[in-house]
């Protein structure tokens, strides 16, 4: 049966803002410092992209996106790229939004295995609500498959990501270091969700994949590499039917 599994990146207020040190290595923070989504305390089969399956395509919802936010979605999934080593593909826009409320358009053009889309909460899709302060939602879905071993595991099938149009329209943006965050390492965030990383349970300041919004340059850290890498394109092909049966 598919498997839905989705994260948040959340912004509150009444947090204090996060000041970092400018000019932090790419792989700076804890290398222990990462999670997958779909293991609990580390075991269990692993939900990824099959990178035997080639290029995963992607579309992206523009509607109500700040303006010129195609560049950066695409320099963030050019991160995502190296750091995994699995191919992406830009297929065009697209009038979907992921988990569509009624009246909006859920359907994925055929062909279609991301879908990035800018929304209002409460109003477009069902991954945020009305009252929320979360910037952006990442998710997947996977149908069950196995590794070369014979191993159970997760092929993903679905990613999701919808980003807060209200909130991120008023965010610095690019990839550098900028006060409060910026839109490229929200991007990179929530498509690390899309492609299988969860908020470390090390809190690590450094790692792109920590819960907050921070003022760092939006380059990975440690532990987002290992977890990436664990996801990527040396874990292997997946199979349908059990190579080993």
């Amino acid at each position: 049966m598919p498997r839905w599994s989705r994260a948040a990146f959340a912004v509150v207020a009444a947090l204090p803002l996060i000041i970092m040190q400018p000019g932090v290595a790419q792989a700076a923070g804890n290398a222990k410092a990462y999670k997958l989504l779909s293991q609990t305390d580390g075991k269990g089969p692993v939900a990824r992209w099959n990178p035997c399956a080639g290029p995963i395509d992607y579309r992206v919802n523009l509607t109500r996106a700040p303006q010129n936010s195609l560049p950066e979605v695409k320099t963030a999934f050019a991160n995502v790229a190296k750091a995994t080593g699995l191919t992406f593909r830009y297929a065009g826009t697209t009038t979907a939004i992921p988990a569509a409320n009624k009246g909006y358009n859920g359907v994925y053009p055929a062909g279609t295995e991301i879908v990035i889309s800018w929304v209002t909460p409460g109003v477009h899709s069902s991954m945020l609500g009305k009252t929320t302060t979360t910037a952006g939602m990442g998710g997947y879905m996977a149908r069950s498959a196995f590794t070369a071993s014979g191993a159970q595991a997760w092929s993903m099938t679905e990613g999701r990501v919808v980003l807060n149009a209200t909130l991120t329209k008023k965010m610095a943006r690019g990839f550098a270091a900028g006060r409060g965050g910026t839109t490229g390492q929200l991007l990179m965030h929530e498509i690390g969700h899309a492609v299988g990383l969860d908020h470390p349970k090390i809190s690590d300041k450094y790692e792109i994949m920590y819960p907050m919004l921070t003022t760092k340059k939006a380059t990975w850290g440690a532990g987002d590499l290992v977890g990436l890498r664990l996801v990527g394109k040396s874990a292997g092909c997946l199979y349908a039917v059990n190579p080993k049966a």
